[in-house]
């Protein structure tokens, strides 16, 4: 594999309430020629808050590996969560992404 990219769709929401709010995460790789590479794995995790539905992810062939972020409050923190990935062959070739989620709105 010689180059991959980890995205995130979409990278904030308007307002947090509960545990509903979701993104989905995407990895693709491509070798030196630009196709897919050899079905390759991956490790994802999440400093903060939420969850993943799969935290070990295999590419397709495509090239292409996807799962969904559940974000989560931590009590009444809200805030930017980073979310990593790297290739189980190199730990320390590590990719971030962010999702941010505001508080919602104050209604007196």
């Amino acid at each position: 594999m010689a180059t991959w990219t980890f995205t995130i769709n979409p990278t904030s929401a308007t307002a947090c309430v509960g545990n509903s709010v979701t993104a989905t995460l995407t990895i693709t790789a491509r070798n030196a020629r630009g196709l897919p590479p050899a079905p390759t794995r991956f490790y994802v995790s999440t400093s903060d808050y939420g969850a993943l539905s799969n935290g070990t992810l295999t590419t397709n062939s495509q090239g292409v590996a996807t799962t969904l972020f559940y974000y989560g409050l931590n009590g009444n923190n809200y805030g930017p969560t980073k979310l990593f990935a790297h290739p189980e062959s190199n730990s320390d070739d590590v990719k971030t992404v962010t999702f941010t989620c505001p508080p919602a709105p104050v209604i007196n």
